[in-house]
């Protein structure tokens, strides 16, 4: 509760420092500082509504609340008029036009410009225009290209439309950034994704991989608990995307609850995006951890033919296999696979996993294998000096050596140990080993080692989602903008990711990077001059780069 006709001085007794909401400054307090994963985070609490000297803005005194009375010790009084928590009604967001900007207002425009025919080009602003229509499309374009460019929260989002021009004619705050997010149907996004699969399917490579995204948010129906890839103690949500395998451009998402396993809700991912277009002509790519019985089970029932990485260690059936190819190599030659800087050996055999039939294919690295068998080494023998130099039994050195010997226990707590020959043999020979299972008949080890190698473009879409686009967490309180919210930065994504293969020639040749780019078209800027908008300044030799690998529709003006 805060005290309303009840004013203290400013507390010299505590630190603070004000913050600014709706033009009013507010007083908070540190009550915690802490690192967490090298990271530097820190509490803080409001004690109060900050006085303001007319003539100077800054705060000459305070009117506490609750939780100042608490810190500094002294009781609140008790009669004073209090004004209880609680959030104002939402006053009446005006759009403000880009006319409406004082004579000689100077904006960027390069950056929207290179977003808006970034997203012609590709097809992405004809299906959104088809679905959404042009004045929603423009604004979810508008934000998107904020996303991709400064990512993190909406805070941001009046700073750079009031400083970028964008495809919108009005800036745009984060309350009607909000509202557009709660807007966005269901039934909207499935005819988005309809149109936008037929359109990125051609190719017939696709990856698919899941992330969890931290959210601060409680209460919502995919926001749980669950396994956490960034190890951070907050509640997520499950975000599985697929992607191009040749251009990373990403093809359909599915978000659901943070505490569902990712191969359990794959043949649900894909049922939905199969009802949405996915084609059964699309082989996918997914890495070793979907390699479950039921999860090919549900691939083979979809006639969606994959190509998945096969965990050695995990699978009976597939160590087996690989010790068979091994001791065989010593009499039959191996195929050669030259996809590293070393040869690499490998076999093609047919192979049933659970009841699905494929291709099993298995490779030997020669100088990953030198390498494994040097640290396998050293670790028994670290085994081995345990068992000799240890006096009694326990627990703990049984779970140490766990694998190389057999530790037993005696009735007067000494022990007996007996070495694992067998078992250190076999990990011997699976020494710099990796295997494969496919069901797609026209791979040769030598394409599905290059094809599953690629499909490290799911992964970079996801530092690229949570670095550079989301800021690694959610701020969204309702399951109709948490939904609207994943859809915006899906499109930011696709841009981000579009404008990357772009530039790369640009990046590779300048030893740059995708946000200096960003930033160099930024810096392409335009004066009001009465109803015209005029360039600033020439361009420069980047700027003339950057215009003419994008294309860039700038004729109209001198930059000669």
């Amino acid at each position: 509760m805060l005290y309303v006709d009840h004013e203290v001085e400013l507390p010299k007794e505590l630190s603070y420092f004000v913050k600014k909401i709706h033009g009013v400054q507010y007083l908070y307090h540190y009550t915690e500082f802490k690192r967490v994963n090298g990271k530097f985070h820190h509490k803080e609490v409001a004690i109060g509504k900050a006085i303001v000297d007319d003539s100077t803005g800054e705060p000459i005194a305070l009117i506490p609340n609750d939780k100042y009375f608490e810190l500094m010790k002294t009781p609140a009084p008790i009669n004073a008029a209090v004004k209880k928590r609680g959030r104002a009604p939402l006053k009446e967001s005006k759009e403000l036009s880009y006319n409406e900007l004082a004579d000689g207002s100077v904006l960027g425009f390069g950056y929207g410009i290179a977003c808006l025919k970034i997203a012609k080009d590709i097809g992405l602003y004809q299906i959104l225009v088809d679905t959404f229509g042009d004045e929603v499309t423009i604004k979810l374009l508008s934000i998107a290209a904020y996303y991709a460019k400064d990512g993190g929260g909406l805070t941001g989002i009046e700073y750079f439309t009031t400083r970028q021009m964008c495809f919108t004619n009005t800036i745009i705050n984060d309350s009607q950034a909000c509202a557009l997010f709660s807007s966005i149907k269901e039934n909207d996004t499935d005819e988005f994704f309809r149109k936008w699969i037929k359109l990125t399917t051609e190719s017939h490579l696709a990856c698919y991989d899941v992330t969890s995204i931290s959210s601060y948010a409680t209460g919502l129906s995919e926001v749980s608990k669950g396994y956490n890839r960034d190890r951070e103690n907050l509640d997520q949500v499950n975000f599985g995307l697929f992607a191009t395998l040749d251009t990373g451009i990403p093809i359909y998402y599915n978000i659901y609850n943070g505490c569902i396993n990712d191969f359990s809700n794959l043949p649900y991912v894909l049922a939905n995006a199969r009802n949405l277009g996915l084609s059964q002509q699309l082989v996918l790519v997914t890495d070793g951890g979907f390699a479950t019985v039921n999860t090919v089970h549900n691939l083979q029932e979809h006639s969606q033919p994959f190509l998945m990485g096969a965990p050695i260690a995990h699978c009976k059936g597939i160590t087996k296999e690989v010790i068979k190819w091994r001791n065989e190599n010593e009499s039959n030659i191996s195929d050669f696979v030259n996809e590293f800087d070393s040869p690499l050996e490998a076999r093609v055999v047919p192979y049933t996993l659970g009841d699905v039939q494929g291709s099993l294919i298995m490779y030997l690295d020669p100088a990953k294998e030198a390498l494994q068998k040097e640290t396998l080494k050293k670790k028994i023998l670290n085994a081995q000096y345990d068992v000799e130099n240890s006096q009694e039994y326990s627990d703990a050195l049984a779970r140490k050596v766990k694998g190389f010997y057999t530790v037993t226990q005696n009735d007067d707590n000494s022990f007996t140990y007996t070495r694992n020959d067998e078992a250190i043999r076999t990990d011997l020979m699976l020494c710099g080993c990796m295997a494969l299972f496919t069901t797609y008949p026209n791979f040769t080890a030598s394409t599905a080692l290059r094809t599953y190698n690629n499909k490290d473009v799911v992964e970079k879409c996801f530092a690229e989602l949570k670095n550079d686009i989301l800021g690694e967490r959610l701020y969204v309180h309702s399951d109709e903008a948490l939904t609207g919210k994943m859809f915006v930065t899906f499109l930011s994504l696709i841009l981000h990711k579009s404008l990357q293969n772009k530039l790369r020639p640009w990046i590779r040749k300048n030893r740059s990077s995708l946000d200096v780019a960003f930033s160099i078209l930024s810096d392409i800027e335009c004066k009001k001059c009465g109803n015209q908008w005029l360039l600033t300044k020439v361009f420069t030799s980047h700027q003339k780069e950057l215009i003419k690998l994008l294309q860039l529709p700038v004729n109209f003006l001198d930059h000669k």
